[in-house]
């Protein structure tokens, strides 16, 4: 059967002030009315039904998430006992599924991107379900629209099929994020998508390959396996899980793997990395402006402002970021969208913790 595990652990500091420590990107309402963990569910029916949706998260966040996502089991939202990466993060949930389904195929996918088409997007995950089953480590690709130096890359050889209008790719390795002048020569070459992140495998053969590629979490597993299910299990589990290396499944597994198939992706994508991301995902007035929320904007254009408790009124600015919240306000220029994450480490420096 078609299992979807939803990474949700991360902190999103790039959103602040509306995320905090324990309100992260994806615990808001982003891109649209549902936050961005809801829409993630909820394009996965029915491809996907919500006894089969596993989320992998924090402590501090499980008990919101079991709130928001009531269709989903509560057995089924599980606690990393410490924050290691996304290698170990779907390790643990791949021996959480070998429990209850061993022939499973399963589709990783992180709780806070946006996807336009929720129906071509599901047309392309029953693609890389499939294409899984084969005993291939499957990725979606998206098509670069510009040399971003924020994404890694996967470099692919010759098209190995088309299903449904979607083009199918050998992949030859994965490449870390560029430079501005190699992301542009990718770019330029049509030989490279964007890493997007999602991925799909047949589970005897994820836990195989996980295994070879990180030899030395063998016992690991097999204590892990022993302990899931036992009476007192989570606490041996708190015990071992700290001893996984912390690393990314894309350097930890798939930088390594031969067998890469891409799916190259033909749906709107984005890993909505910064606010600058809220000029794609909802209307402009007609200077260019996207604003949500109470605000009134005059002789202004091409800023971005989100209003949570009150009015916030523009007169004659241009290419501004201004978020507002009940407690604090941001204002920065736009082509710094990238960079408020140096906010909240001044925060930290400063000690003023209750802004966080």
């Amino acid at each position: 059967m078609n299992w979807a595990v939803i990474m949700a652990g991360g902190a999103g500091t790039r959103f602040w002030p509306l995320s905090r420590r324990h309100q992260p990107k994806q615990l808001l309402p982003i891109v649209s009315r549902r936050t961005m963990i809801e829409e993630t569910v909820n394009r996965l029916s029915p491809v996907v039904p919500k006894e089969r949706i596993l989320v992998i998260t924090n402590r501090a966040l499980k008990p919101k998430i079991e709130k928001l996502l009531r269709g989903v089991p509560r057995k089924n939202i599980i606690a990393e006992p410490c924050p290691r990466n996304t290698a170990p993060c779907l390790a643990l949930a791949a021996l959480h599924i070998e429990r209850r389904d061993p022939d499973a195929v399963f589709a990783a996918l992180p709780a806070d991107h946006a996807i336009g088409d929720a129906k071509s997007f599901r047309k392309h995950l029953q693609l890389a379900f499939r294409l899984a089953s084969k005993d291939r480590h499957v990725v979606f690709g998206i098509p670069p629209s510009l040399p971003h130096t924020g994404f890694g890359y996967v470099f692919c050889g010759e098209k190995t099929g088309v299903e449904d209008n979607i083009g199918i790719f050998r992949g030859l390795k994965f490449v870390e994020k560029p430079s501005h002048d190699k992301a542009k020569a990718f770019v330029r070459s049509g030989k490279y998508f964007w890493n997007s992140g999602m991925f799909a495998w047949k589970l005897s053969f994820f836990l195989e390959a996980f295994r070879t590629s990180m030899p030395e979490t063998a016992g690991l597993f097999r204590d892990i396996r022993l302990a899931l299910g036992r009476r007192g299990g989570e606490k041996t589990v708190d015990k071992i899980f700290p001893r996984f290396r912390s690393v990314s499944i894309d350097y930890g597994l798939m930088e390594r793997v031969k067998d890469l198939c891409v799916v190259k992706a033909r749906f709107d994508w984005s890993d909505v990395g910064s606010w600058r991301e809220l000029e794609q995902w909802h209307p402009k007035d007609r200077s260019g402006n996207a604003l949500i929320g109470k605000t009134i904007a005059l002789d202004s254009f091409g800023n971005i402002v989100r209003s949570e408790s009150r009015l916030v009124a523009l007169l004659g600015v241009k290419d501004l970021l201004i978020v507002e919240s009940p407690d604090a306000l941001l204002v920065a220029s736009k082509d710094k969208a990238q960079e408020v994450k140096k906010v909240v480490e001044e925060l930290y420096r400063r000690k003023m913790i209750h802004f966080l």
